[in-house]
C-alpha cells in the first residue's frame, strides 16, 4: 500500500511485527507510515560498549 501510495487517509492504527531478524528495516517502515500523517519518526539510538564476560 505504501509503494502504491494507496494508504487510506482515515487509517488510525497500524501494527508492525518484528521477528527474530533485523529491526532497522521495520523502523524505516514505521517511520514511512508516521511521515504520512506528519508524525515524528521513531528515534533510533546506537549504543556501543563491552558488557564484559558472560556470567
Amino acid at each position: 500500500m505504501l509503494d502504491a501510495d494507496a494508504v487510506p487517509r482515515r487509517l488510525s492504527a497500524a501494527s508492525v511485527k518484528v521477528g527474530d531478524g533485523e529491526h532497522l528495516p521495520v523502523v524505516a517502515l514505521a517511520n514511512e507510515i508516521l511521515a504520512l500523517w506528519g508524525r515524528p519518526p521513531v528515534v533510533q539510538t546506537l549504543l556501543e560498549g563491552d558488557l564484559g564476560p558472560a556470567a
